[in-house]
């Protein structure tokens, strides 16, 4: 079997076979945003890591050094606000072609601490080494929660409430536009509005705290691989099924204006990756406390729909008829959307 056939999820769970059950100071390993690793009594330590590789997650032709750096800590500081907690401290080893000018390696590390800066990271070392294709960035990042607070995957359950912070769509449509030619310099604000969302990832680490500080999701990860195809992941770890309702997937300005003026697939609202929102399950008793709160998800905050019985992720339009949509988003090896 290629691995075009197993596709990328199919080799994680091939790799999660050969490593045994998690134990002694993991908590929990493969299968959740972050690993958990414990630390002292009551806190325990997140990791995650998250590689970029030069013509596969990113293009130079349309993004800058700095932005490059700023991508770089968002996506992987999203799965540590995805897991409920703060990130504290980064590793960085690249690969780089010897022709590389240092101009670019000074804006990219210019764009990496600025947002580190924001974030609140560190980057405490790494690794450098010559690459013999482009430009390859991983960064593994490590953060702090207390050991009650941490949000998994696997605790949803029939009956809980889905939502949704800020809006869906965005950045696939950003990526869309930028690959048909479109160049900030001459377009027009919601086409900037969502080239941006692509660029310049926001990760959601104060609504993340809102959620933690009330506790109310039973459940919660960050989508980068498209609405559908993760919150099939929330499902497989927690043995459910969901109900998302189509008509209450939050849409922005631009992706319904620039949307319709490119002729862009609403569906990316549905299937299209790395908007870095978060996707959390909310069960009934816990919704006075999230009414109560609402108004602090400055990003906003939108309920898509319901967890129930079974496995299967199903969405239906406005008049409650199931809508065929392919559920998935992007999987490296098969390199489409499923």
């Amino acid at each position: 079997m290629k691995l075009s056939e197993l596709g990328e999820f199919g080799l994680i769970s091939r790799i999660k076979g050969h490593l045994g059950a998690d134990g002694g100071q993991l908590i929990r390993g493969i299968g959740d945003d972050a690993a958990v690793i414990r630390g002292g009594a009551d806190v325990v330590t997140l990791a995650t890591t998250d590689m970029l590789v030069e013509g596969i997650h990113f293009d130079l032709d349309y993004m800058s050094p700095g932005e490059l750096g700023e991508k770089a800590l968002a996506v992987n500081v999203s799965d540590i606000a995805a897991m409920g907690g703060i990130p504290r401290w980064s590793l960085l080893s690249l690969g780089l072609p010897a022709d590389m000018e240092v101009g670019f390696l000074d804006g990219f590390f210019k764009g990496l601490v600025a947002a580190g800066n924001r974030f609140g990271v560190k980057l405490a070392g790494g690794d450098t080494v010559t690459s013999g294709g482009g430009m390859v960035i991983n960064i593994a990042l490590y953060g702090e929660v207390a050991a009650a607070d941490v949000i998994y995957r696997n605790g949803a359950s029939p009956g809980d409430r889905l939502f949704v912070t800020g809006t869906l769509g965005d950045s696939a449509s950003g990526l869309e536009l930028l690959k048909k030619g479109l160049r900030r310099s001459s377009c027009d604000l919601y086409e900037s509005a969502l080239a941006e969302r692509h660029l310049v990832p926001e990760p959601r680490i104060k609504e993340s705290a809102i959620v933690v500080s009330e506790k109310l999701a039973s459940a919660m990860m960050d989508i980068s691989d498209g609405l559908l195809q993760d919150l099939g992941h929330i499902c497989r770890e927690s043995g459910v099924g969901a109900k998302v309702l189509a008509e209450k997937i939050p849409l922005s300005g631009a992706f319904v204006e620039a949307g319709g003026k490119h002729g862009l697939d609403k569906m990316l609202s549905l299937t299209g990756g790395e908007d870095y929102e978060l996707l959390f399950t909310v069960p009934e008793e816990k919704m006075p406390a999230l009414d109560s709160c609402r108004h602090l998800f400055e990003s906003g905050l939108s309920e898509i729909g319901e967890i129930c019985e079974g496995t299967e992720v199903s969405v239906f339009d406005e008049k409650g008829l199931p809508l065929s949509v392919m559920q998935g988003g992007y999987d490296h090896f098969r390199k489409e959307l499923r």
